[in-house]
């Protein structure tokens, strides 16, 4: 994939409104984007019903389907910053889950 970072920090960092940030999907491979919003609720749909996130990212990345749990990381340093959780395919609209909270909520840390 030209551009895209041959290896990726261990570190995990909060995101940042306008930061650039970018991840490779399973499906859609290298995309880039930026932070436009903190702190965001996600509404998503599977087969089993309906659920919502809190305190999610909103990026501009592009993801498709296939995409979910994709690291999102800082496109300057290759820092961990989220997992992709969903959006709505063929949109510019992805959220994603904290790094540095999910690993506060589950009690672990880098080693």
């Amino acid at each position: 994939m030209v551009g895209s970072p041959q290896i990726l920090s261990t570190t995990v960092v909060q995101p940042l409104v306008n930061q650039n940030v970018a991840m490779i999907g399973a499906t859609s491979g290298y995309r880039t984007g930026v932070v436009v919003d903190m702190n965001v609720r996600f509404v998503g749909h599977a087969g089993w019903g309906t659920f919502t996130l809190n305190n999610q990212v909103l990026t501009t990345i592009r993801a498709e389907r296939g995409d979910s749990g994709s690291l999102i990381f800082r496109t300057s340093d290759v820092t961990t910053v989220g997992l992709l959780v969903g959006g709505a395919p063929g949109t510019n609209r992805t959220y994603h889950t904290r790094a540095d909270l999910a690993n506060s909520q589950m009690q672990t840390e880098r080693h």
